[in-house]
């Protein structure tokens, strides 16, 4: 059994002249893990909390890798030495569990100018990712279960249905030229989707600084952190499965 935790970084909202979203990119990321490494991962990101913020009355109830660079809240109590540890842990952490990395990358203005009706940007990276995790499963003979961070998930009923249609129909692009389409029922996918709030989840945690650290490679350019987790990409016979750029 693996468990996917999903979350996202960027906005799904269109940049201008469409819109007037600030960021040119959206990411949803998603770290797949095997059970018994959920709770040595709870117990470190506790510890870990409790070690920069001792004052219990000054301790964030969860960790935002975006608000830790930006020292919004109280994360603008720790130096930049300390933040700079403190993320240092986080991606250390994230790796002692051997997670499995997926992240769909989507340039919001290139896809909207693809077709006369753009899918929004975070249905088209949940077609991309539900799939991806699926065929992962198929490979290992495995079934899994996709937990979203419900921070993300506005339209929780909305994916769900989107989820249980593809079951019947399966996942699919909307044109056949498109060279990302795919025909997936996720038979290996357990239920639809579920919803979690972030701060009860330690891996949904671990997953906002990965996609993040995805975000800043392309919003920004930044590749320190990407560099780090680039290992964990799903991938077989060299191919890496995990990464998907849109449009291509």
């Amino acid at each position: 059994m693996h468990f996917l935790y999903l979350d996202a970084s960027g906005g799904d909202d269109w940049p201008p002249p469409i819109g007037s979203s600030p960021t040119k990119f959206y990411v949803l990321a998603g770290l797949a893990i095997q059970p018994e490494y959920w709770d040595n991962a709870y117990s470190e990101i506790t510890k870990l909390i409790e070690k920069f913020f001792p004052n219990p009355n000054k301790r964030p109830k969860e960790l935002h890798y975006s608000e830790l660079v930006a020292r919004k809240g109280v994360f603008g109590l720790l130096s930049e030495l300390e933040r700079k540890k403190l993320a240092d842990e986080v991606f250390r952490i994230t790796k002692s569990i051997k997670p499995t990395l997926f992240a769909v990358v989507i340039d919001k203005l290139k896809h909207y100018h693809k077709y006369s009706e753009p899918e929004p940007p975070k249905q088209l990276a949940l077609r991309f990712i539900a799939p991806h995790f699926s065929k992962f499963l198929q490979r290992r003979k495995d079934v899994g279960i996709m937990i979203y961070d419900t921070t993300q998930a506005r339209s929780d009923m909305f994916l769900r249905h989107f989820l249980e249609k593809a079951r019947s129909v399966g996942i699919v692009l909307q044109t056949w030229e498109d060279p990302l389409r795919t025909q997936n029922r996720l038979d290996n996918v357990v239920e639809s989707i579920f919803f979690l709030e972030s701060h009860l989840s330690p891996i949904i945690q671990l997953v906002d600084f990965c996609a993040y650290a995805v975000f800043c490679k392309y919003e920004r350019g930044r590749n320190e952190r990407f560099n780090e987790i680039y290992s964990l990409f799903d991938r077989d016979d060299n191919t890496i499965w995990g990464l998907i750029e849109w449009p291509r």
